[in-house]
């Protein structure tokens, strides 16, 4: 069985398989090395949810074997299950703590979350594993690249082509290197291997079936360009379509149907938003081949702008609409604003700001400011703007055509790194991007403060790694600036930059591997005699259980103090909320789970039932008098069987049951106070509207999903999604007047984290 691990670079993400495979010896027993066999064959075949079956059988079979473990959480993250894979490599240390495909593949992880210290922890611990280990160079590699450490990441790099020297991971990265240090044709050449690396979405699902266009001579051939990774990826390349046109007999662009619109502007193309014909075209390209097909070099990038153009009907519309409100009556600069981008994107958490992040640029006089941010707008905007002259055109806007029409009324647009910081300047509108540092490679470090794809683009870079506010400082007195009327002067470029050549040296482990105490060493022995854990509870000697649940448990806003109060947690599992409520003073606390939903096992063996429940009890030291646990449904509960609860904590259940509302009426009957209530939302995301986030429900729409054959991504179990206004108005009608929610993400970067809570009262606050 092959461990699955993840490399993740400053854009995108990339899984690589590792060569390692499990070795079935004659020492098992013949039950066990049977479905060994069979788990190996249906992972090597792609088949992961039936190797998943197998492996979790093995794992209840043999609950020490790290091997199991490791590759059952190799099966999860295929299935896209990333927290429980997590989960399950972190069981596998408690094991083995010197494993080292567990802790590469946590470093992994790590690196693609962009949490640069854990990734070099991880890859650190698993290199004094073993010192070849390609998985950890690769993540180590990612880290530095974090850290902006580039000859340092560059080495890594290295290290792994010198243990294998087609690694495409290795190579990939490599080129992204040489890319940001403006070794653009080196750069595309190593570029070329994210076809190897599954890094591109859209990759095998839109590839057409006609031949490959590898360069050459256009004349006489009919080519078609897809479009590839991100919106802005479309608006930069795009002008790649043009080039081409010059000299093919026809060129057609694969896009996606929101560009179409401002894409049907530019002559000599044929947009198209799903494949043509086969036989329409003779050969096909990926648009971020292009810059590779055509040599391109920093002194030869196509940067003639504007190559994008806005319907003349949208101008007019738009002209008309900033007429009536008041817009042109002032002679003030209009400047467009825009503060984050898509949240499901691999770099998101390092370049989107929060609205007060970039507050100062607001105390700059003579502006008229135009909101550009379509989605994670705050609650508090017009606050944000309260005093100052604005307008919210995104209100009213459908797509990026109306996005461009809008762009071209203003005299200056400032955005982070996102889709309309390219759109904006294709359109040779003044725009300047505030870019985080490490810097995405399309804006490659040659230019201090401008960019060779957009002439009159301005860049505000970090000076330090997370370090906004000097950057939005240095963005702000330029605005001042700009308004008295001094002209911007970009620093001379530079050629591209030879990073100091650094030979490999991996550093000592972090993370120190002295022995732990008694406490801990006694609780890890308890805790690996159970494989399947859902939650992570912190026990006696700083041991922690390695679940995956609650990922984020501060957003939840249980009261601090609970003294005195009766509570139900129902669909306890593991007890985490449970033992939450006894800590902040509950008097007595009851727990309720049917199994139905188990973790772990499949439906022919037996449920794990209150066995790591009654583990972390003990631990903790509560006894059962106060910490009651009963198997029961949700739909057996009443007064008689438990009595009445001034609190009632029902979490991540709702969404799996077939009759929900029924659920929360029983529920209802026996709360005296107030019930608090997690679910999946569909807010954020639907499987009926869209494989993507952002493809959910927006204004409080009343809507109740269904997938009747659990299919919803991440959560196999899950029914029903409501969205959080949904989730509102059943508590409302199950009885309780007073109720509040919240998203528990604001930004989610994968469905199972599109959430939300609510807190229904018994009586209204006044």
């Amino acid at each position: 069985m092959r461990k699955t691990t993840i490399f993740v670079t400053s854009t995108s993400n990339l899984r690589h398989l590792s060569d390692r495979r499990h070795q079935i010896t004659d020492m098992k027993p013949k039950a066990v090395q049977k479905l060994a066999v069979q788990a190996q064959d249906r992972y090597k075949k792609g088949d992961y949810s039936g190797a998943e079956k197998l492996l979790r059988q093995l794992v209840a079979l043999v609950p020490k074997s790290s091997e199991y473990l490791c590759s059952l959480g190799a099966t999860l993250f295929e299935n896209h299950q990333d927290d429980r894979a997590e989960a399950l490599w972190r069981q596998t240390l408690l094991i083995a703590p010197g494993d080292a495909d567990a802790l590469a593949n946590l470093a992994a992880i790590a690196a693609r979350s962009i949490d640069a210290d854990a990734a070099e922890d991880y890859a650190t611990r698993a290199l004094a594993a073993n010192p070849r280990h390609t998985v950890a160079l690769c993540a180590l590699g990612n880290a530095w690249f974090s850290k902006d450490l580039l000859a340092q990441s560059l080495s890594c790099a290295n290290a792994v082509l010198a243990i294998d020297k087609e690694n495409p991971s290795a190579i990939y990265n490599r080129g992204l290197i040489k890319l940001v240090l403006g070794q653009l044709e080196a750069g595309w050449a190593d570029y070329e291997l994210r076809w190897k690396t599954s890094l591109v979405l859209s990759g095998e699902a839109n590839k057409p079936t006609i031949p490959l266009w590898t360069g050459g001579d256009l004349r006489g051939t009919r080519l078609l360009i897809v479009a590839e990774q991100g919106i802005g990826d479309t608006f930069q390349f795009v002008r790649y379509a043009r080039l081409a046109a010059q000299t093919a007999k026809e060129v057609g662009v694969v896009a996606h149907k929101s560009l179409t619109g401002i894409l049907r502007e530019c002559p000599d193309l044929t947009i198209f938003d799903e494949l043509p014909e086969s036989g329409a075209f003779d050969v096909y390209c990926p648009m971020l081949s292009l810059p590779h097909r055509f040599k391109t070099s920093l002194q030869s990038i196509p940067a003639s702008t504007p190559y994008l153009h806005t319907p003349a009907a949208a101008s007019r519309h738009w002209q008309k609409w900033f007429c009536s409100t008041g817009v042109f009556a002032f002679p003030k600069l209009k400047v467009g604003l825009s503060w984050a981008g898509n949240p499901s994107h691999a770099n998101d958490m390092r370049r989107s700001l929060k609205l007060d992040q970039i507050a100062p640029l607001l105390t700059v006089p003579g502006i008229y400011w135009v909101n550009l941010q379509r989605d994670r707008i705050p609650d508090e905007l017009d606050q944000s703007f309260a005093g100052l002259h604005w307008v919210n055109p995104m209100t009213k806007v459908r797509d990026f055509t109306d996005t461009a029409a809008v762009i071209e009324q203003l005299d200056l647009v400032i955005t982070v790194d996102t889709a309309l910081a390219h759109l904006a300047g294709a359109l040779n509108k003044e725009t300047w991007v505030l870019i985080p540092k490490p810097c995405d490679w399309r804006w490659t470090l040659t230019h201090p403060d401008s960019s060779p794809w957009y002439p009159g683009m301005r860049l505000f870079r970090q000076d330090t790694v997370g370090d906004w506010e000097a950057t939005i400082t240095k963005a702000t007195e330029a605005l001042r600036q700009r308004i008295a009327g001094e002209p911007f002067r970009p620093a001379p470029p530079s050629l591209p930059i030879e990073p100091e050549k650094k030979p490999f040296v991996a550093p000592e482990p972090v993370r120190s591997l002295a022995p732990k105490s008694p406490d801990y060493e006694r609780w890890r022995k308890e805790v690996i005699q159970h494989p399947f854990w859902y939650h992570r509870i912190c026990l006696p000697g700083g041991l922690e259980t390695p679940g995956s649940e609650p990922i984020s448990p501060k957003a939840y806003d249980l009261p601090e103090r609970m003294d005195g109060l009766r509570v139900l947690d129902v669909g306890a599992r593991d007890g985490y909320w449970t033992f939450e409520a006894l800590r902040r003073g509950a008097r007595e606390v009851v727990a309720i789970d049917d199994f139905s939903e188990t973790q772990g096992l499949p439906a022919n063996l037996a449920p794990k039932e209150w066995g790591t429940f009654d583990l972390c009890r003990t631990a903790l030291g509560y006894s059962p008098e106060i910490c009651r646990r009963q198997t029961m449904s949700v739909y057996d509960v009443s007064e008689s069987t438990l009595g009445k609860f001034d609190v009632i904590l029902f979490f991540g259940v709702i969404q799996q049951l077939r009759h929900p509302m029924l659920a929360l009426d029983r529920l209802a009957s026996i709360c005296n106070s107030y019930m608090l209530v997690e679910s999946l939302i569909c807010d954020d995301y639907s499987a009926h509207r869209g494989p993507n986030l952002n493809t959910g429900y927006s204004d409080n729409q009343l809507v109740l999903e269904y997938y009747p054959k659990a299919e919803y991504p991440g959560a196999e179990h899950t029914c029903w999604v409501p969205t959080l206004c949904t989730l509102a108005m059943m508590l409302n009608a199950a009885g309780f007047p007073e109720v509040d929610g919240w998203k528990l993400d604001e930004a989610p970067s994968k469905p199972s984290r599109c959430r939300g809570f609510i807190k229904a009262s018994r009586e209204r606050n006044t």
